[in-house]
């Protein structure tokens, strides 16, 4: 756990607007409690559904909104034989994504590596 991304993520809550709801609001704090010191995870979208207490498509929904208003860079990780791995999450901490209106990602898509 990065206590520099669980500080980001609840300075970002803060300047959220009121559209964005409760479970984007959750998964982003999930997401900076399972960050590392570079501000990166991988958890699956099962087990962040299993934590949060809804549906997987709900995980789904929440990230998008995310990634949307800038918060997170989602890239699309696969194994040797192409097979998906859960996604990587990196979390815009310093990225002066923190402001009270959050820009949209430049990302268009997902990145695979």
């Amino acid at each position: 756990m990065s206590l520099l991304a669980m500080s980001w993520a609840r300075q970002s809550l803060k300047t959220l607007p009121t559209d964005v709801k409760t479970p984007s609001r959750l998964a982003l704090m999930l997401l900076a409690d399972y960050a590392n010191e570079q501000h990166v995870c991988w958890p699956s979208i099962r087990a962040m559904s299993d934590e949060m207490g809804c549906s997987v498509r709900s995980v789904q929904r929440a990230i998008d909104l995310l990634e949307e208003r800038g918060l997170v860079v989602v890239e699309s990780r696969q194994d040797r034989t192409g097979r998906q791995q859960s996604n990587r999450y990196r979390l815009a901490v310093g990225g002066g994504c923190q402001s009270d209106t959050p820009t949209t990602s430049t990302n268009s898509g997902r990145v695979t590596i």
